[in-house]
């Protein structure tokens, strides 16, 4: 499996992105967490733009 997008490490735990429109980016289990905390602490997603991938 590829490296997470968003971080560049293993995909341990996948899941699906919570910012992207249709949540159809596979993200590592540590990441789907910081959105989800980033989410409930009503602080800014990290954008796609900035992602290791982009």
């Amino acid at each position: 499996m590829p490296p997470c997008p968003r971080c560049g490490g293993p995909r341990i735990a996948p899941g699906r992105s919570r910012i992207t429109l249709a949540r159809d980016r596979i993200i590592c289990g540590a990441c789907c967490t910081d959105e989800a905390v980033r989410d409930a602490q009503g602080r800014a997603p990290i954008p796609p733009g900035d992602w290791a991938d982009a």
